[in-house]
């Protein structure tokens, strides 16, 4: 059978959550089914890993006339590209003169694109129902329901089986996150709420990996800097799970909201209760279930893509929660034990990677059987 050609386009291949879900997506394609090859505008840690790991072929290239002219070489069939949603010519522009018949783009927030989503893009791939739901509003009448897939990020559930977590200290009074340096992947609730949290538990230590230097002067003016436990940010996996190991909350804070949320999912893959809030682009509250995988403070009035509103109620509520959790170490581990168990049924790598290899089918079908009517059971051919 001929192979099906994807090329797997990111504008960079930065430590950020959609490049490691394209990553991920990469490992886990059935490569008897499809010739897989990694691009884009620049390189990065998570291209460097593609090459060294699974050994396929990348590309990268500034210049949109190189690109283009590469492109051409490699009679791609698909290509599956990372975006925002918003208006962006470049990308669009570079595939169809390339000649890449079948254009499936990764949405990475639900944004609605009227130059392009109507007319050049076939399918849109988006990462939870909130976000698939947000698009549908965005894009109002012009919404095509038959062209949405949606595809949960995946999580590496072999590295987490891997790992042994069975001796993490649930009696520990450690909280933490890991994120990128990023100011709007931290909220300001969670420098605001340690003074609450440490009247509360004061022997509880806050840990993180990626703290963004902007809110360091917060912490000292919250008096908390005794309860920070730094890690360097880096991007080796065992660091990360020797992280997770040592807390027992993972206690998640965005300024947006959450299209999906990696760290959250792979928190719980961990096997750890989160605590997160409402609104925003709302996919934490799709993964954290109140009272089942974690405590969700109701925060949020504010709708996809404003600001997490922040009061004194909102921090209060949420800083409760967090305490509520450290006081109660058996309670930490059952709702742990619930979240790496949804974790591993909702978004294991090799699960979620089968839907994505749906979508490339049945838009790869659609293009040959357009090209040749007479090809009524070509979905029957290609499996």
């Amino acid at each position: 059978m001929k192979k099906i050609k994807v090329l797997e386009f990111s504008n960079q291949w930065s430590m950020g959550g959609g490049e490691h879900t394209f990553q991920l997506f990469i490992k886990h394609l059935d490569k008897e089914k499809f010739d897989v090859t990694a691009a884009g505008w620049n390189g990065g840690p998570r291209l460097d890993k593609i090459k060294d790991m699974y050994g396929l072929p990348t590309f990268v290239e500034p210049d949109k006339t190189k690109m283009i002219a590469w492109m051409k070489t490699q009679n791609f069939d698909i290509v599956h590209f990372l975006r925002m949603g918003v208006t962006e010519s470049i990308l669009i522009d570079t595939f169809t003169e390339a000649g890449i018949p079948i254009l499936i783009e990764h949405n990475a927030f639900g944004l609605f694109d009227p130059t392009a989503d109507r007319t050049k893009i076939h399918r849109h791939v988006m990462c939870s129902k909130s976000t698939a739901q947000i698009y549908s509003q965005r894009a109002a009448v012009f919404y095509e329901e038959s062209k949405i897939s949606q595809v949960y990020c995946p999580v590496d559930r072999e590295l987490f089986e891997s790992y042994d977590f069975s001796k993490r200290d649930w009696n520990a009074p450690i909280f933490g996150k890991y994120g990128r340096k990023d100011a709007t992947k931290w909220h300001p609730i969670t420098f605001h709420m340690l003074p609450i949290i440490k009247k509360e538990v004061p022997e509880a230590k806050f840990y993180t990996m990626g703290l963004p230097d902007e809110y360091r002067p917060l912490l000292k003016e919250n008096d908390v800097e005794d309860m920070i436990v730094e890690f360097p940010s880096n991007t080796d996996d065992k660091d990360m799970l020797d992280f997770l190991n040592k807390i027992t909350i993972f206690t998640h804070a965005n300024v947006y909201g959450e299209s999906f949320g990696c760290c959250i999912a792979e928190s719980m893959a961990s096997g750890l209760p989160v605590t997160t809030h409402t609104g925003g682009d709302s996919a934490q509250f799709e993964l954290i279930t109140h009272d089942h995988n974690g405590l969700v403070a109701n925060i949020g009035t504010n709708g996809p893509g404003q600001p997490i509103p922040m009061t004194k109620e909102n921090i209060h509520a949420y800083a409760m929660n967090v305490v509520k959790l450290l006081k109660n170490p058996e309670l930490k581990k059952t709702m742990g034990e619930r979240g790496r168990e949804r974790s591993f049924d909702w978004f294991a790598g090799a699960t979620v990677t089968k839907k994505l290899e749906e979508t490339f089918l049945e838009e790869y079908n659609k293009m040959n059987v357009k090209k040749n009517p007479n090809l009524k059971f070509m979905s029957e051919i290609i499996k």
